[in-house]
Parts: C-alpha cells; structure tokens; sequence
C-alpha cells in the first residue's frame, strides 16, 4: 500500500514563501507597466530563483524518493540553474505540487508567478524585449584637463 504522504515534501516556510511571491508577482508587474530595465530583469530573476530554491530545499529536505518522471524534472531544474537559465516550466511546474501539496490557492499563484516570470525571463535572454537603460548608459567623463595637468610628476 502506498503511503500518500511519504510523497510530498510541504515542510515549506510559508512567511518566506509569501514574501517571495509578493516580489516575485511585483517584478512582473513591471513588465506588464512596460518598465523593463536592468534592474528590473535583476529584481525579477532574483524573486525567481529564490521561489525555486525554496521549492527545491523543500523537496530535498523531505529526502522523499521522486518517481522518476519528478526526478528527472527535479535535476533538470537544478542543472539548469547550475548553468544560469531558465528552468523548462514544465519542469517546474511538474514539481511546485509537490513541494506545497497541501495550500492549494498559494499553490496556483506560485505557478502562476513562475510561469510569468520564467517567461519574461526567457524572452529577456533572447533579446526581445526593449531594455531601459542601453541608450542611456553615459560613461563618466574624464577629469578637467588642469586637474590632470596638476598631478605630480617625478622628477
């Protein structure tokens, strides 16, 4: 007989988890307001992997033994965070349940949150959205001449 609950992690910190979410879904949030600017894509990226770490821990630390279908989805998303891109959403999505099995409504923004930004995020990797912020890089100007004229020199 299967044990149903020796499946599902759900040792999650819901007070760090919703204050993720709540970054998390107001960094999108500039997206849709078309402000989309280094930092923004920075805040965002961070509010991401950080709901991902804390989904994953929650996976680890229940040292459950995944199917491995879910397994197989856990170490995709790690290996590919390892290497600094956007986790396959499927992958991800296949694993939020089991990480937060037991609130439901959280659990569907969660989804909902990582579904948006994993894809704001891929889209800003692939260079199609309009980043604030190139065109107006200025590079600092040099010093006034007499101040670089009055340097010491050796003698």
């Amino acid at each position: 007989m299967d044990q149903p609950l020796l499946r599902y992690a759900g040792d999650i910190d819901l007070k760090i988890l919703k204050a993720i979410l709540e970054r998390l879904e107001r960094s999108s949030g500039l997206f849709a307001a078309d402000i989309v600017s280094y930092d923004s894509i920075n805040a965002l990226s961070t509010a991401y992997e950080d709901m991902l770490a804390l989904l994953l821990s929650s996976l680890q630390r229940s040292h459950v033994q995944l199917p491995p279908k879910l397994g197989h989805a856990f170490n995709q998303v790690v290996g590919e965070l390892r290497n600094s891109s956007v986790p396959n959403p499927a992958a991800t999505a296949a694993l939020i349940p089991l990480a937060m099995p037991f609130h439901p409504r959280l659990r569907t923004r969660v989804v909902m949150a990582q579904k948006n930004a994993g894809e704001l995020l891929r889209r800003a990797e692939a260079g199609e959205l309009n980043i604030r912020g190139v065109a107006e890089l200025r590079l600092p100007l040099p010093p006034p001449l007499h101040v670089q004229r009055a340097a010491p020199t050796a003698s």
